[in-house]
């Protein structure tokens, strides 16, 4: 019986492999491009701004992308906080009791609060563009970067 080409051998395997090889590479640049803005957006934020290298990359790792629509609340004023959000695209404003005080667009954040203290939000934030994507990371995750940063000042 003739023996049977090796998968790496057969010219349709090869093709897929190069295909695979090639689309991972791609992901991969998408992945260091989109771990780049996370980064770049945490640097404007003066709460992160002192942190090191490692640890502003373990903060863009830690945040996750989420999405609102018109007339969507982000956060409620008087309910327990916990998590920070930077807008990525979209318009949201800031109510206090009912009040628009401000509005926030690309590169704004809010809930920062929340990640220091166990307080309720002080305003509630209502998407005003037909959607809205923020970068959100959890109070959890940011203690986590702080209590390693404290250990390593010690």
């Amino acid at each position: 019986m003739p023996e049977q080409p090796s998968i790496a051998q057969d010219p349709p395997n090869k093709a897929l492999k190069g295909l695979v090889k090639r689309a991972m590479n791609c992901r991969m640049s998408l992945l260091i491009k989109d771990i780049l803005l996370r980064i770049k957006a945490l640097r404007q934020v003066k709460l992160f701004q002192a942190l090191n290298d490692r640890e502003i990359e373990e903060a863009a790792v830690a945040l996750d992308l989420v999405f609102f629509e018109k007339g969507d609340y982000v956060i409620k004023q008087g309910e327990q906080g916990s998590d920070f959000f930077m807008v990525d695209e979209g318009e949201c404003v800031v109510e206090v009791d009912g009040n628009v005080v401000f509005t926030y667009t690309k590169g704004g954040n809010f809930g920062e609060r929340s990640l220091m203290r166990d307080e309720p939000r002080a305003a509630s934030i209502r998407v005003t563009s037909e959607t809205l994507s923020c970068f959100r990371m959890s109070q959890t995750s940011f203690k986590k970067i702080m209590t390693m940063r404290i250990k390593a000042l010690r």
